[in-house]
């Protein structure tokens, strides 16, 4: 295996086993050939390890761990075991377009101050539709310009230089959910983001929680108060709270009086005829593995 690859993708599984070797194999078959895979376990039940090992490729390691500690913690042990110039990471059940990791080294290289890239995605069901484009803001200042509202960088796509990822670690225990938005909100005005317009990874999405959404948008709110406060942004700390709190209300009419797809219509964007080509030869790929 190459002890310094230029790129360090952290994959975090847990209970993966029906989409982990297609989500692999978007990675292994990628144009850009400089890197490693770190595939952490999260203390799995199902065959997610034994599907991982099966990947005779010595780019790829498994991590095994016993204890279940969720995303934000496997993501920063990624981080630590990392050989790379730079950090990625990626879902267990996305999967990553062929140039992906190219074109964000090729970005990352050529902006020696950009911290973190993130790319557009797709959002698509496990039967292969799909749905939409996710939001998408392309400089530093766009992302940024409504930090009492939060960043849309598709957590899924990033990449970035390893030694930011080190000099700014999720927070973990205490952000349960939302720990991309609070590791945003907590360097956006000493970092530089940016974000491709290419769509470069597709998102899984076969239904939408409310659950898991109540609970992420409780999660952060009060690390956007305390963030915005503490930065004397009063302003801010109030309009985040009710900007999150607006969300809730508009989330939860969507879904309690209209449906799961009429979610997914506010929270996308249309896909133009090139994305879609893109989609299907990456379904065609990775679909029946």
């Amino acid at each position: 295996m190459n002890n310094s690859p230029l790129v360090s993708i952290t994959m975090p599984v847990y209970n993966g086993a029906k989409t982990l070797a297609a989500a692999m194999q978007s990675i292994v078959t990628q144009s850009f050939p400089d890197w490693e895979l770190l595939v952490i376990d999260d203390a799995s039940t199902d065959d997610s390890v034994a599907i991982a090992k099966r990947f005779n490729d010595p780019r790829i390691r498994v991590i095994e761990n016993v204890k279940n500690e969720g995303l934000a913690a496997k993501l920063n042990q990624g981080i630590d075991l990392s050989n790379g110039q730079f950090f990625a990471r990626m879902d267990q059940d996305d999967l990553a377009f062929p140039d992906r990791l190219a074109k964000q080294v090729a970005y990352l290289q050529a902006h020696p101050t950009t911290d973190l890239v993130a790319a557009r995605a797709v959002i698509f069901t496990s039967a292969g539709e799909a749905l939409g484009l996710l939001p998408y803001h392309a400089t530093h200042a766009e992302i940024c310009a409504r930090p009492w509202s939060g960043f849309y960088m598709p957590h899924p796509t990033w990449m970035g230089r390893l030694a930011w990822f080190k000099q700014h670690h999720y927070r973990i225990p205490e952000v349960v959910r939302g720990e991309d938005q609070e590791l945003l909100l907590r360097t956006y005005d000493q970092s530089e983001f940016a974000c491709l317009p290419d769509v470069l990874l597709a998102y899984r999405l076969d239904e939408i929680s409310w659950r898991k959404t109540r609970s992420g948008r409780l999660n952060l709110l009060p690390w956007f108060w305390r963030a915005h406060f503490a930065r004397g942004r009063y302003g801010y700390a109030v309009m985040s709270v009710a900007g999150i709190l607006l969300k809730l209300v508009i989330e939860f009419g969507a879904l309690k009086f209209g449906s799961h797809d009429r979610l997914r219509e506010l929270r996308t964007r249309e896909m133009d005829a090139d994305a879609l080509r893109q989609w299907q030869a990456v379904w065609q790929a990775y679909g029946n593995l």
